[in-house]
């Protein structure tokens, strides 16, 4: 089984920021644009490989997993083959890695640039949907509180308060199903 904290020379409490840093520094050092040694397509492929598992919480999970496990490399073969959602994570890192190694340098730090900012715009759309879920939430709460103060004084007045009420409760209610959407599909390294 391969160590990919090794790989990328991080240790195995990295954070998700320390393995992004070691990525890009190898990335750049092992990128066949700028290193022509024989080997150095193989050691791109290999550091993406790793940042691609260890990136994801999901993965790097099951990583720490059949690590702690002290799986053997036919025990960790046996366990690829029953666990094939992570022989095919790998698969998909192994391709990413090659397809970046066979971009000009250039077209690569692009994509990383681009990729990097997507991760930080979903991230910042994330909290922006959750912020005003809850400032849905206590319009809704609050105008439904006014609508029964209001109800002897004005009932029409308590008729529209219920009915914004219910308008920012349903909002709320749909900004929590975008956020679990959003999520579902992470695209980018």
């Amino acid at each position: 089984m391969k160590d990919y904290y090794a790989i990328l020379g991080v240790e195995d409490s990295a954070d998700e920021e320390q393995i992004k840093s070691a990525f890009r520094k190898l990335a750049m050092q092992y990128h066949p644009d700028r290193n022509k040694a024989p080997d150095a397509h193989q050691r791109f492929v290999e550091v993406t490989e790793a940042y691609e598992v260890l990136r994801d919480p999901n993965k790097r999970a099951r990583y720490d997993q059949m690590r702690r496990l002290g799986a053997t490399q036919q025990a960790y073969e046996q366990s690829q083959r029953r666990d094939r959602s992570f022989h095919q994570w790998q698969q998909q890192a192994r391709t990413r890695g090659s397809e970046y190694a066979d971009m000009s340098y250039e077209e690569f730090q692009e994509a990383m640039m681009k990729a990097f900012a997507q991760m930080g715009a979903q991230a910042v759309h994330e909290v922006k949907l959750g912020c005003m879920r809850w400032v849905w939430i206590v319009a809704g709460v609050l105008l439904g509180i006014a609508a029964l103060v209001m109800w002897r004084r004005n009932p029409i007045v308590a008729l529209v308060c219920i009915g914004f009420a219910v308008y920012f409760l349903i909002k709320a209610s749909v900004a929590k199903s975008q956020s679990r959407m959003h999520f579902h599909y992470r695209k980018g390294p």
